[in-house]
C-alpha cells in the first residue's frame, strides 16, 4: 500500500508547473508545502518498514558487534575499486548521458521555495580486464556512473537558501519505480563505500557530484550501472511531473571513452604478486609506497634465471608522480655474501643490470619492457623485450576489480 500511495503522489498532476527564475524566491504554498512532506514522509516510512540485510526490519537498540570490521572488497560494489577515490570529478567528460534542468524543493529563511537546478548524468571509464565481476558477471567493459547537480550562478549559496536533493529512483529489469524502496540506489559524494548515503531531502548548500551505489544486504536491489537502465529525479513538488532519463548501456570506443584504453594510472591496487602464464618459473613481486616529498615509489623484484638454469633475483626501482600510468626503473642485481660459513653481507657486490619500463593495461594485466646487459663472469641473464604478465592475486582490502 505505501507504493501505491507513493505512485499516486509522484502523478498526482496532470501539468508540470512553471518554476520560478534562477535567483528568484517565489515561496510555495502552505498546500504545496503540505503536498512535499506528506511525501517525504511516506518515503521515510516505507524504508523503515523495509527488511535489513539480515531480513529483519532495521534493529533500534544497541547491538552485538564490539569490533570494527577488517578490510575486504565490497560484495555490493558496483565499479572496481581501484576506478576512483575521494574526491568524485566536479566536470563531466565523455558523452552526457542525460542534461537538463529540475526543479527542486528548496528552502530559505522566509520559507519553502522552488530552485532550478542543473542535472548531468555522465560515466567515467574504469579498468576493464574483462573477467566477470559482480557489477559485470558477462565481462563487459566498467565504468562509474555519476549524477551532479549544479546550481545557478545567481543564486544564494549560502546555507539561508538551499535545494534539497531529490528522490531518485532507477528501473533496471524487474524494478520497476513503481517499487519505491528497491528502486532507490545508494548515492553517495565519495566513492568507494560500503554503506554511506546521502539522503534524500539532504540540504544541497553546494553543488555536488554523487555516484551511483547499491544498498548492501541480500534483501537490497542490485543494479548494473554498465548496462542500459531508465532514471528518475523526483522532486515531489505538487503540480510538478518527475523528470525521467533513459541511460544507454556503456559501450566505450576510442572515440567517446579514450581513458578505457590509454591503461590505469599506477597505484597500490598494483602491490601484488605477478607471473607469466606461458613461462612457469618466473614471476616479479611489486610494491608501491609513499616518498616524504609527496612522489610514489614502486620496487619491483623479479625472480628469474640464466640459460644455465641458475636463478637471478634482478631488482627495479623508480619514482613516478600520482596519476603516472608508466615508469621507468633502474634495475640492478647482488652477488656475493656466502652461505657457508653465514650470510655475510659485506661480500655483497651490486651490478647494475639495465631497465624495465612497466605499465598497467586494466588490473590483471602487467606489461614490461626489459633492457638489461648480460655477464659472462657473474652469470648474469641479459637482453631485451615485452612480456605481458598477469596477476596471480588482490591483496587484501584493496581488490582491484
Amino acid at each position: 500500500m505505501k507504493y501505491h500511495f507513493l505512485s499516486l503522489l509522484a502523478f498526482a498532476a496532470s501539468a508540470a508547473a512553471v518554476p520560478a527564475a534562477a535567483g528568484t524566491q517565489t515561496l510555495l504554498s502552505p498546500q504545496e508545502v503540505a503536498f512535499h512532506e506528506a511525501a517525504m514522509h511516506a518515503l521515510a516510512t516505507s524504508r523503515a518498514s523495509a527488511p535489513d540485510s539480515t531480513g529483519t526490519a532495521g534493529v533500534k537498540a544497541m547491538g552485538d558487534r564490539p569490533l570494527p570490521g577488517t578490510p575486504e572488497a565490497n560484495r555490493f560494489r558496483a565499479y572496481p575499486p581501484s576506478c576512483a577515490s575521494y574526491p568524485l570529478p566536479d566536470k563531466a567528460s565523455g558523452p552526457t548521458l542525460f542534461t537538463g534542468v529540475v526543479p527542486l524543493y528548496a528552502l530559505s529563511a522566509q520559507g519553502a521555495y522552488i530552485e532550478n537546478v542543473s542535472v548531468t548524468v555522465w560515466r567515467v571509464a574504469c579498468s576493464s580486464g574483462r573477467v566477470g565481476t559482480p557489477y559485470a558477471p558477462n565481462g563487459t567493459p566498467n565504468a562509474i556512473t555519476l549524477i551532479r547537480f549544479d546550481r545557478a550562478a545567481d543564486v544564494d549559496h549560502k546555507a539561508t537558501a538551499y535545494p534539497t536533493l531529490p528522490f531518485v529512483q532507477v528501473s533496471q529489469g524487474n524494478i520497476s519505480f513503481d517499487d519505491s524502496v528497491k528502486s532507490h540506489p545508494r548515492m553517495t559524494d565519495e566513492p568507494n563505500t560500503v554503506a554511506a548515503n546521502v539522503l534524500y531531502g539532504a540540504a544541497m548548500i553546494d553543488s555536488t557530484t554523487y555516484v551511483l551505489e547499491n544498498f548492501p544486504g541480500a534483501n537490497s536491489s542490485y543494479f548494473f550501472f554498465n548496462q542500459a537502465f531508465k532514471l528518475r529525479i523526483n522532486p515531489f513538488l505538487q503540480n510538478v511531473a518527475p523528470t525521467n532519463a533513459d541511460i544507454p548501456a556503456y559501450a566505450p570506443t576510442q572515440e567517446t571513452y579514450p581513458d578505457a584504453f590509454a591503461g590505469m594510472p599506477i597505484t597500490g591496487y598494483f602491490a601484488t604478486s605477478w607471473f607469466d602464464p606461458a613461462h612457469s618459473g618466473e614471476g616479479m613481486l611489486i610494491d608501491i609506497y609513499p616518498q616524504a616529498d609527496g612522489a610514489r615509489s614502486m620496487f619491483a623484484a623479479w625472480y628469474t634465471f640464466n640459460q644455465e638454469g641458475t636463478p637471478f633475483w634482478i631488482i627495479g626501482q623508480g619514482a613516478f608522480q600520482a596519476g603516472a600510468k608508466s615508469i621507468t626503473l633502474q634495475a640492478a642485481y647482488q652477488t656475493g655474501g656466502g652461505f657457508a660459513g653465514g650470510f655475510d653481507t659485506a661480500d655483497l657486490t651490486l651490478h647494475d643490470w639495465g631497465t624495465l619500463e612497466v605499465d598497467f593495461p586494466s588490473c590483471d594485466t602487467m606489461r614490461f619492457t626489459f633492457d638489461g646487459q648480460a655477464d659472462d663472469q657473474t652469470g648474469a641473464p641479459g637482453g631485451s623485450g615485452a612480456r605481458e604478465w598477469k596477476r596471480i592475486a588482490d591483496v587484501n582490502g584493496l581488490t582491484c576489480e
